[in-house]
């Protein structure tokens, strides 16, 4: 048999300890809300690494890496219905799946993917990063992912592909960028 699963995690106003890193405090969420979806496994599969947990404990054994391995060995698609935190005053909102199939090293494979994300107030989050000096390296990707972006939907959006060769951020070939097609 095959298994189709998802699970939701929320977490609203949340309220961080103070962790003594003064405004970089801004770039914690306080809302989260994530729901992963898989489909494609064998049951059978996931059986035999839930049991091997079971009655191996949290370290398991040293054969329970051939059973997780085999989960995903066969393909099948991992996804998130959802996915929304905030950061630094932006709010994100994503969805997308990822298609992997077997390979003969026993290791699942990416096949076929996409992903929709949507940014509303990122120039909030640019403003929050680009006042703090130990983040100074981080504003040039910041940068180089807003002019990606496409203005649509109130905010950013950012359209990805995988075809298992090539990455396309709204119609642009970043495969190159990234070494080439692997």
């Amino acid at each position: 048999g095959q298994l189709q699963g998802v699970m939701g995690l929320v977490a609203q106003n949340m309220v961080w300890p103070d962790l003594g890193v003064g405004d970089l405090s801004k770039l914690l969420p306080q809302h989260v809300v994530m729901r992963p979806a898989v489909s494609g496994i064998s049951s059978q599969d996931l059986t035999d690494l839930l049991n091997a947990a079971v009655e191996n404990g949290p370290k398991g054994k040293p054969e329970d890496a051939a059973i997780k391995n085999r989960l995903l060995s066969k393909g099948g698609t991992i996804g998130l219905e959802a996915l929304e935190f905030d950061t630094g005053g932006a709010t994100f909102a994503a969805t997308g799946t990822l298609t992997v199939q077997g390979s003969p090293s026993g290791q699942p494979v990416p096949k076929t993917g996409n992903a929709h994300i949507v940014a509303k107030d990122f120039d909030k989050l640019v403003a929050v990063v680009s006042a703090q000096p130990m983040l100074a390296q981080g504003m040039p990707a910041l940068v180089f992912v807003k002019g990606l972006g496409k203005q649509a939907e109130g905010g950013l959006v950012w359209d990805l592909t995988f075809d298992g060769a090539k990455l396309a951020v709204n119609g642009t070939d970043m495969s190159a960028m990234m070494g080439g097609a692997r």
